[in-house]
């Protein structure tokens, strides 16, 4: 029997994932960006990338930080998180909920 290991920091990375996805779609839907007339499968899956996004963004910005200029680890977070948190609104703002254009005839 061949067996798939994770690593406990990964396990608990991915079990967060579980809940924090659908609730901070539905509280991004519901609460934040309510003007936005997108059918809901699109905000999804939009959402979806947004966060794929968020994730190779930190991964790429520590890594850099830490491992090309030397940045203190912690200093690095704050810097990736202030990139992160300003791409992630501009993203859900303009592209992810964004409010479409009525058609006038």
């Amino acid at each position: 029997m061949v067996g798939f290991i994770i690593k406990p920091h990964t396990a608990a990375y991915l079990l967060s994932f579980c809940f924090t996805f659908p609730l901070g779609f539905f509280l991004s839907k519901n609460l934040v960006w309510i003007e936005s007339n997108l059918p809901g499968k699109v905000q999804l899956f939009r959402y979806f990338l947004m966060v794929l996004s968020n994730v190779f963004i930190n991964i790429i910005c520590l890594k850099l930080f830490i491992e090309v200029f030397n940045f203190n680890a912690v200093v690095a977070k704050i810097f990736t998180t202030s990139i992160v948190i300003c791409f992630s609104y501009t993203n859900q703002k303009y592209f992810t909920f964004k409010v479409r254009e009525p058609i006038h005839k």
